[in-house]
């Protein structure tokens, strides 16, 4: 039997390969197998890279070789964007040629009711000991190798979670995403496609043993061993959350699967008594699953299922707290000693109830450090979501977009500079009040990552920051999680 590295080493032809050769691409930059090629030479992968043509000896300025075989060396990995009916026959090229793993990102199979071409495939890479992704995929994405095999025209952020996807539209179009909106860094993404070979229950079972893996995300059409990924599904949940979308519910969506990957989406109401049993947590859209990616990477769990809600507003911290107790998490009445102990420092216009509302509060030091230091420290909640991470850059409008004369008065670099301060100092005061009593303390914000710079400081230091009612779903999800695991003791 073989040890976890050993098994971790089965598959490092796909996550860290030293060679890859791609047939498709070309030096017309709008074929698909191009795209594959561009994102290797662009993202800096630093291994070897062989692209097969049968016709020109240059592709996008890479030596390029007619077959396989003319390559000088054993290929780790070959990514496949060719002609449906040339598939198989360069399939048996490969597996002659000693090649260890294969991503078959050409469709027209299972989906469109020819199950014996993929059932070949299957044949082929057994009788050759390779592994094969799809077809009808998209690729992998590991960014920490500088590979980027999807068709997609984003530098990924390196870091710890993976997502395995059924579809290749969702595997590759969240990387815009995952930059702009979350800034969460990716361990792996894999598309698996129709999985004729490697399934959705291979990956998940090599990421629950993948050190560079600290969650994991799954998008679901359908599952064809339902038994055994529910036996792995439980056993990774133990060490690392899963969240999964399950898309292909309705009727209408059981069309779309089964025109798309060919899958047969499982009933309901059994998938999602697997997916309770096994410790998945389920996400209804793919922002939320995100959005709780980003903070199970980076946040300690909820000790239990108490939340404090510190905002300055009113409406938004209110809402919050609806959503909250809707999705079954308490926002507990703080107690009559610590609304006390709150309005010594808050201005008589807050509200120290929970949520404990600061509106017109100029000490950012409250909102920031005191009054959440005050509710971890006084044990009534298990985590807190904090609403008002601001910016300078409406100080920078004012004064960039005022008349001269008012500039006079309001263009001040050293006010500029302590509000900064101010404002970063809160942000890693936040984050250290979440390590301190290793509780979560997750961000909400009317500004986007991309305007507002803090947002991005604050998301790359490991505090996550989402937009207005976002920060909800992640924390009920961290709360949903750490129930199950304690039930399983």
């Amino acid at each position: 039997m073989m040890n976890v590295s050993e098994y971790l080493q089965e598959f490092d032809m796909f996550f860290d390969p030293q060679s890859i050769a791609i047939y498709g691409a070309s030096n017309n930059i709008q074929r698909f197998g191009s795209f594959h090629l561009l994102n290797l030479i662009t993202q800096g992968y630093e291994g070897r890279i062989y692209p097969i043509h049968p016709a020109q000896d240059t592709i996008l300025t890479v030596k390029a070789y007619k077959k396989i075989g003319d390559v000088p060396e054993k290929v780790d990995l070959v990514v496949m964007v060719l002609p449906t009916r040339l598939v198989l026959e360069k399939l048996e090229e490969c597996g002659q040629a000693g090649v260890r793993g294969i991503i078959i990102v050409t469709a027209g199979f299972r989906e469109l009711g020819d199950l014996d071409t993929e059932l070949e495939m299957t044949r082929i890479g057994e009788k050759y000991g390779m592994k094969i992704i799809g077809p009808n995929c998209i690729g992998i994405v590991v960014p920490k190798v500088r590979i980027n095999l999807s068709p997609m025209a984003v530098e990924p952020i390196a870091g710890d979670v993976s997502i395995i996807s059924q579809s290749g539209s969702y595997a590759c179009h969240i990387l815009f995403i995952l930059r702009e909106k979350i800034g969460l860094g990716i361990s792996k993404i894999i598309s698996v496609g129709n999985e004729a070979h490697l399934d959705i229950v291979d990956f998940l079972e090599y990421l629950g043993e993948d050190p560079e893996t600290k969650a994991i995300g799954i998008y679901v059409e359908g599952i064809k061993r339902g038994k055994r990924f529910a036996e792995v599904a439980r056993r990774v949940s133990l060490k690392k959350p899963i969240i999964a979308i399950k898309i292909g519910q309705t009727t209408a969506g059981m069309r779309g699967a089964a025109s798309h990957t060919g899958s047969i989406a499982n009933d309901e109401r059994i998938i999602n008594g697997v997916f309770k049993q096994s410790g998945i947590i389920q996400a209804e859209t793919s922002i939320d699953m995100l959005n709780a990616l980003h903070a199970f990477s980076c946040l300690p769990l909820p000790t239990g299922p108490k939340i404090g809600v510190v905002t300055l507003g009113g409406g938004p911290g209110t809402k919050i707290a609806d959503l909250l107790e809707q999705q079954g998490v308490q926002v507990p009445l703080l107690s009559k000693n610590l609304q006390e102990e709150l309005m010594k420092i808050l201005p008589f216009t807050a509200s120290p109830r929970n949520p404990v509302d600061s509106t017109f509060d100029t000490q950012f030091d409250n909102i920031y450090k005191k009054v959440p230091k005050m509710l971890l420290q006084s044990g009534e909640v298990d985590g807190i979501i904090v609403y008002g991470i601001w910016s300078t850059d409406s100080l920078k409008y004012w004064m960039n977009s005022a008349p001269e004369n008012l500039k006079r008065h309001i263009h001040n670099n050293e006010m500029m500079d302590l509000f900064s301060r101010l404002l970063e100092g809160g942000a890693k005061s936040l984050k250290r009040l979440s390590k301190k009593f290793n509780k979560p303390i997750i961000g909400s914000t009317p500004f986007s990552r991309t305007i507002h710079p803090l947002i991005d400081y604050c998301q790359d230091q490991g505090l996550p920051i989402f937009q207005f009612e976002e920060s909800v779903r992640p924390l009920v999800m961290m709360v949903q999680y750490a129930e199950w695991l304690r039930r399983q003791k």
